[in-house]
């Protein structure tokens, strides 16, 4: 049996091999890289929403709370604020700050029904922060409440 050996390698194989193994380690980089970023996005939409969900449920709870707070005289000018801003600090179960949300109500002006009643006008502006990331969110509502006429009749 005649074995010869090739007098000088040439190495090709492991030039090729190294070539490969780079241009996987770089995808994997790149792969790793676009996953962290997706991670990121993923939170910022969710603190986005959470600061959303936070001003929108703070002036729900400042519609039912702001008209029997106030009193009015008929003298209210528009846009006049009748409860100073109102913090609304929202925790997860653990206690932890999820949302911190500053709702203001202001007096927007009076609409006659009828002869002994009047709406009142009402607007409600929730700022909400979350303190992760600073996502933001201002929300606005109007609405209208049933009282009687300002000048008394």
């Amino acid at each position: 049996m005649n074995t010869s050996l090739p007098r000088r390698q040439q190495g090709a194989a492991l030039i090729v091999g190294l070539i490969l193994l780079m241009i996987l380690t770089l995808l994997g980089v790149t792969g790793l890289n676009t996953a962290t970023l997706e991670v990121a996005m993923a939170d910022n939409m969710q603190r986005g929403q959470y600061a959303f969900q936070g001003a929108e449920s703070a002036i729900m709870s400042e519609m039912r709370i702001a008209p029997g707070a106030v009193t009015l005289n008929g003298s209210e000018t528009r846009g006049q604020v009748l409860r100073a801003t109102i913090p609304y600090p929202y925790d997860d179960a653990a206690g932890n700050r999820v949302v911190d949300v500053m709702v203001g109500t202001s007096f927007q002006g009076y609409v006659e029904f009828g002869e002994a009643s009047s709406q009142v006008h009402f607007e409600s502006r929730g700022v909400a922060n979350t303190p992760v990331r600073g996502a933001q969110s201002i929300q606005r509502a109007g609405y209208f409440v049933l009282a009687p006429n300002p000048d008394g009749s």
